[in-house]
């Protein structure tokens, strides 16, 4: 007969030898979690992923700033002297070309109108990339033509003999074109004449047609969406009454170097402060404005090792600590990433990239995610970088050097 007395007792053995194995698997699974876990916040490397030629003028390009231009929808590379080519974020494919672009030659002794090297051409791109508009000069005409994704939307001529007294001649210093996000595009430039006090002049254009225009002894500063203007120590709405192009609801604004004029009727200076026309200003004591986006929605404030993603409009922000010496950066334009540029004395690093770098002061860039979170970063000295700009969902960053644009990802 069968020992009834050692049934209990192997049964009891069972369950425990189940109850473990049970034990042993969530302890597995939850070494796994933490493994899976650790590895998804180790922050990424950027790899490249294009390479492209740069046009940079012997002056450092006064086209488009450092030779590209972030947009929405690509960036927006100076190729060659008048070819400009927008590529998109994820392979630098390009997106469409402009490349028929020409400056006549002009006579200063049988002009009435003399031209700068300021002062003869400006282009700039629409923050969401769509259109492109460039002003060139043309004897005494200034010619604004206006693209549309690589497709020409229309020319306006500004004549610009007609701003002055009869008989009397100028120079044109200063010039700047912007176009918005629907097309509209403010040419701005100062005529310079020995009698009289410069005049600036600002013009309004839709495609073929001149729709509005101002002067004045101030320099308008327009928002990106056209609708705010900064001139000296005055924020401003704009508006169009006919065909002047007035500055309404104006709105006093300390007069410090300031950083831009930002979607939303708001104006940025370089301490910090935010002010709009609605009156509800907003003050950072102690903190600095780097960057703001092309958009005009968001600006990076710093103060020491802090960097902070600051919402225009709203005046809401989130920050990071970065680890060294601040050196600013950008915040993306989707406003839940900055990309932070910091430097590291010779012995401040320690274990593994300490080795991996010589003992020399070091630049990094570093993209953070809100809170504060380490995604990817890179060591940028070996490539001697001229500038630096985010993608909008931070995925890419496109890096100029002295005669080219790389493109990076993570």
């Amino acid at each position: 007969m069968p020992d009834q007395a050692a049934q209990p007792a192997d049964t009891k053995s069972r369950a425990w030898r189940y109850t473990r194995l049970v034990v042993i698997l969530l302890i597995a699974g939850v070494l796994v979690a933490l493994i899976g876990w650790g590895l998804g916040r180790r922050p990424a490397a950027y790899r490249r992923a294009g390479r492209f030629p740069l046009y940079m003028d012997k002056g450092g390009d006064l086209l488009l700033g450092c030779g590209i231009t972030p947009c929405l929808t690509g960036f927006c590379v100076r190729e060659d002297a008048f070819v400009f080519i927008l590529r998109d974020w994820e392979t630098g494919k390009a997106r469409w070309q402009v490349s028929d672009i020409t400056i006549p030659y002009a006579d200063p002794k049988k002009s009435a109108i003399s031209w700068t090297p300021e002062g003869e051409f400006h282009a700039a791109v629409s923050p969401d990339g769509h259109f492109f508009v460039a002003a060139a000069a043309e004897d005494a005409t200034l010619r604004v033509r206006t693209w549309r994704d690589g497709t020409s939307q229309g020319e306006a001529a500004l004549s610009l003999p007609s701003l002055l007294p009869k008989g009397r001649k100028a120079q044109v210093q200063h010039l700047l074109a912007g176009v918005t996000d629907g097309g509209r595009c403010f040419v701005v430039f100062d005529l310079i004449t020995r009698a009289k006090p410069t005049i600036n002049h600002a013009f309004a254009i839709e495609g073929n047609d001149v729709i509005a225009h101002y002067s004045g002894p101030r320099v308008p500063h327009f928002s990106p969406d056209g609708n705010t203007v900064l001139y000296r120590d005055t924020l401003a709405r704009v508006v169009i009454d006919g065909k002047a192009l007035r500055f309404a609801d104006p709105v006093t604004v300390p007069d410090i170097k300031y950083r831009g004029v930002g979607a939303g009727s708001v104006a940025v200076t370089e301490d910090g402060s935010i002010y709009r026309l609605s009156g509800k200003h907003t003050l950072m004591k102690g903190f600095t404005c780097d960057t703001v986006t092309i958009s005009g929605r968001y600006a990076l404030l710093c103060k020491g090792n802090i960097s902070r993603a600051v919402e225009l409009k709203t005046g809401s922000f989130w920050e990071i600590d970065v680890p060294r010496e601040n050196q600013g950066g950008d915040v993306t334009e989707d406003g839940r990433h900055i990309l932070a540029l910091f430097a590291t004395k010779p012995g401040s690093l320690t274990g593994l990239l300490r080795n991996a770098v010589s003992e020399q002061q070091n630049h990094f860039i570093a993209l953070y995610a809100n809170p504060n979170r380490l995604c990817a970063w890179m060591r940028i000295d070996p490539l001697r970088p001229t500038s630096w700009w985010p993608s909008p969902d931070g995925r890419a960053v496109a890096i100029t050097t002295e005669r080219e644009c790389l493109l990076y990802r993570w």
